[in-house]
């Protein structure tokens, strides 16, 4: 067969070709093979090598499993000597036709040694389409002072409030394009990872300046710091469907500003989905983010499989030159 599963997270094979002719790390969203095993003896995480026609081990695939159906690939790499269009052609091919029952909604939207406009010539015949992220930041001190809506209060967010942000988690991103970031496509079970692994359980979670907006005793809104190399990052900003447009989102930003403002801090950035029909870009602009590039960074994105998109309801703004993707369409 042309791919081999790899069962035992000290596969030697996994390892060798996880290094790139530099001996560093293959580009991935997994930065280290250690993370790799780690995540494969979880179960978390699925590999599979690759012999094109017979040949030597030479190519490999990661991927999240979600639910039943669906599955998330996070890698996509091909040994330098092997990394051309028609050989990651083969590839994908065969990640897209693997996997059992599980269905590929999602491909990474990078592979080594490969120009980004070839891989869109490879996956958009097999009815992918991207969805991209990009950096904003703005400063904090060109915010307003906070001013919540009538009947809204702020406390500090921690980990008391672990149960009621999945609950709005799961209210805020079920249909949202957000939401195809997530590990696994299902918002409650990235809920919990997400708080659990990256805000909660990590240093870098900014207690100070995450907040929780309660009215009576039911959160309707939470934005999420953490801190990073670049600074202040607001890693999440939540606002329950049926609290927006009375400025909450504003007002959770602005008491963040607030909060860094106070001790010294002179900026804020955080991650935008410019497809996402939400309304958040026109927000975060007129609140003065404006986009950022970091040197040596690439910008997120995916692509995702189009009938995916269309059958789970989401609604995605066109890309230029593109058709948008609507519910039922």
């Amino acid at each position: 067969m042309p791919f081999r599963l790899v069962l035992d997270p000290t596969d030697e094979p996994l390892f060798r070709l996880r290094q790139d002719e530099a001996g560093t790390p293959a580009p991935s969203p997994l930065s280290t093979a250690t993370v790799v095993a780690q995540e494969i003896a979880a179960g978390r995480l699925t590999a599979a090598v690759w012999a094109p026609s017979g040949g030597p081990e030479s190519g490999l695939a990661l991927w999240h499993r979600s639910m039943v159906r669906v599955s998330k690939v996070l890698t996509l790499w091909l040994a330098p000597d092997l990394r051309s269009a028609a050989a990651y052609t083969a590839l994908t091919l065969e990640v897209v036709g693997t996997g059992g029952p599980e269905r590929v909604v999602t491909l990474p939207d990078h592979a080594a040694g490969l120009e980004e406009r070839d891989l869109g010539a490879i996956v958009r015949p097999l009815g992918f389409e991207h969805v991209g992220r990009v950096r904003l930041a703005a400063a904090v001190e060109s915010f307003p002072p906070a001013v919540l809506p009538e009947g809204v209060s702020l406390r500090a967010a921690g980990p008391p409030d672990r149960l009621s942000l999945i609950d709005l988690f799961e209210r805020a991103y079920g249909k949202d394009a957000d939401v195809l970031f997530g590990a696994t496509l299902d918002p409650a079970t990235d809920a919990r990872d997400y708080l659990d692994m990256e805000i909660f359980g990590k240093p870098a979670w900014d207690r100070a300046a995450s907040f929780v907006a309660v009215e009576g005793d039911r959160p309707v809104g939470s934005v999420l710091v953490q801190r990073t190399e670049a600074g202040p990052l607001v890693a999440d900003l939540m606002v329950d469907p049926g609290r927006r447009g009375r400025g909450l989102g504003a007002a959770l930003l602005a008491a963040v500003a607030d909060a860094l403002r106070a001790r010294g801090e002179t900026t804020m950035s955080l991650t935008l989905t410019p497809r996402n029909p939400s309304g958040a870009g026109h927000l975060y602009r007129r609140l003065g983010f404006v986009e950022v590039t970091d040197a040596g960074r690439r910008p997120g994105g995916l692509w995702v499989r189009t009938s995916f998109l269309r059958e789970g309801g989401f609604r995605l703004l066109p890309e230029p030159g593109e058709t948008p993707c609507q519910a039922g369409g």
